[in-house]
This record gives structure tokens, C-alpha cells and sequence, in this order.
């Protein structure tokens, strides 16, 4: 299968987007990099805190998301993080230079619009995981009526 360019499946842009590029794609499976810049938002001296995992675990799972909609023939919607599971991190930092390995497995989907990923960080010897809890309703104009970016 052919990796689609990530932001054609997230709604972030510039700053916000904390992945590179999408380096394969399964059914149910997206697994993306990310380089920990010096100059990145969240970025420290030392690197970004383990907290940041839950974000590009996050994103992995919206790009699986986004791009199962668009091969649906829908579009990109925003969805919610609910919540996480057992996210742990086997450091408190990911360190500047690292290239990392962003991997979320769709486990289950409701009717609800609620879903679980099951996702995992890998790469220059540290290690992270969590099952994340996402909302992702049909219809979010009712929700952000009034939010302002």
C-alpha cells in the first residue's frame, strides 16, 4: 500500500504537527517518524518531555483515521482524545536528534463514534505505550460552536 502524504490526513499544520512523514500503512495500522528537533514546539535543551508521546500517538491515530475516510470518499474530521490507558514511557524525555517510530493499531471502533488504539513509540532506545481513547463524532459543528483556533 502506498503511504499518502500526512498532511492531507490531519488537520494540524505548522507547528502543531509533531510527525514527519507516514513510513507504512496496514489495514487497521499506520505507523509514521518523527525527528525530535531542537527547535520543535514542546522542545527543551534536553529534548521534549515523555508527556509528548501521547500527542504522536494521537496523531498517528488521526492519520489512520483521516485516511481511512478519504479512501471512503469522505473528508478529514477533527476527533477528541477521550483518555489513555497504561501510557507509559521507559525515559522521562525523548532526546534531541532522536528518530522515532509512531505506530497506532486500530482495536476496536464503535457506532458511537468512540475508538481504541492500541499504540507503541520505538526508536533510539526508548520505548513508550498506551491505548488511547478517541471520540470522533459525524458532526462536530455543534461541539465547537463558538471555539475560536
Amino acid at each position: 500500500m502506498t503511504t499518502p502524504d500526512l498532511r492531507t490526513l490531519l488537520p494540524h499544520a505548522g507547528g502543531a504537527l509533531l510527525l514527519d512523514a507516514i513510513v507504512e500503512m496496514e489495514p487497521d495500522t499506520l505507523t509514521a517518524q518523527a525527528t525530535i528537533r531542537e527547535h520543535a514546539r514542546f522542545s527543551g535543551a534536553d529534548g521534549v518531555g515523555a508527556w509528548i508521546g501521547l500527542e504522536l500517538m494521537a496523531q498517528a491515530a488521526a492519520a489512520l483515521a483521516g485516511h481511512d475516510a478519504v479512501r471512503a470518499g469522505g473528508r478529514v474530521r477533527p476527533g477528541f482524545l477521550l483518555g489513555t490507558r497504561r501510557y507509559s514511557c521507559s525515559h522521562p524525555r525523548f532526546p534531541l536528534g532522536a528518530t522515532i517510530s509512531v505506530r497506532a493499531h486500530r482495536e476496536d471502533r464503535g457506532a458511537n463514534g468512540v475508538a481504541l488504539y492500541g499504540c507503541s513509540i520505538t526508536g533510539d532506545g526508548v520505548t513508550a505505550e498506551a491505548t488511547l481513547v478517541v471520540y470522533q463524532p459525524e458532526r462536530t459543528d455543534a461541539l465547537l460552536d463558538g471555539v475560536s483556533p
